[in-house]
């Protein structure tokens, strides 16, 4: 990351912290900024098994890779 400017330094920062929050008021029943940040998109932080996430993630993972 030491090739990042300071700006994008704050955007992954903000989006980091934004996710926090959401993740802590879905499944911590707790806000952890007074003002919830904007967001994007809709997070779906439901269960899910770890074998379909793999899955997935490896999915996405490949389909990245080949744009390399």
């Amino acid at each position: 990351m030491d090739d990042l400017s300071e700006e994008e330094l704050k955007q992954i920062e903000n989006v980091d912290d934004t996710m926090l929050h959401y993740e802590f008021e879905a499944l911590m029943d707790f806000q952890i900024f007074d003002a919830p940040p904007d967001k994007t998109t809709e997070p779906d932080f439901s269960l899910r098994d770890f074998i379909d996430v793999e899955r997935k993630f490896l999915e996405i993972f490949n389909r990245l890779i080949k744009m390399i």
